[in-house]
């Protein structure tokens, strides 16, 4: 699939402006308690969601800033979704239901209390690092298209290398995926 880079851009950028919306909606004017509480069938509370957002930003963004940083053609016009990167984002948008077996995350993407049970969590700060790696990812998003270097290689979570544009695409369903896990927990987690 090809787009135009104006169109992805485009996109991409309502995109993230539409989970800024909804994080909005989610979590602000709760108090800590809310966002820490654990429904009876969920592992994570809401804010561990985020958290979980936070440590897989911290993954891709230096990757993605580093790539920016470096001297590379600017000058590319469409952006080629090749069937990697196609893949990906079908394969997060569709994993959003609980209990599918490809959502288990990587013991270092765990939220800290399930690493170590005495570091302790400032919702505050996990919101506010969120919000700020938003902004980052907005930046990315504006100008990688652009970039020759979108084709070099990234490492992603799981033990394989793509594209960073596929990387990008593999990251903004991710963070649709946990907004609506946040909100069923929220809403007091999982029917059972």
């Amino acid at each position: 699939m090809t787009l135009t880079q104006e169109n992805y851009v485009q996109t991409r950028l309502a995109e993230l402006e539409s989970y800024q919306q909804e994080f909005s909606r989610l979590f602000y004017f709760l108090e800590n308690e809310e966002l820490l509480f654990i429904p009876e069938g969920e592992q994570w509370s809401a804010i561990e969601v985020i958290e979980h957002l936070n440590a897989t930003a911290s993954l891709y963004l230096p990757q993605w800033a580093a790539l920016l940083d470096r001297p590379c053609d600017a000058t590319q016009k469409d952006v080629s979704l090749g069937w990697v990167a196609r893949k990906l984002r079908a394969w997060m948008e569709s994993s959003a239901e609980p209990g599918n077996k490809w959502n288990q995350s990587p013991k270092k993407f765990l939220p800290r209390r399930m690493v170590d049970p005495d570091l302790k969590l400032d919702p505050q700060k996990v919101m506010e690092t969120f919000l700020g790696d938003l902004d980052e990812v907005r930046r990315i998003v504006a100008q990688l298209p652009a970039r020759k270097c979108r084709t070099k290689r990234i490492q992603t979570a799981a033990p394989v290398k793509v594209s960073a544009i596929a990387a990008l695409e593999l990251y903004l369903p991710h963070v649709g995926r946990h907004l609506k896990q946040a909100e069923r927990i929220l809403n007091g987690g999982k029917k059972l």
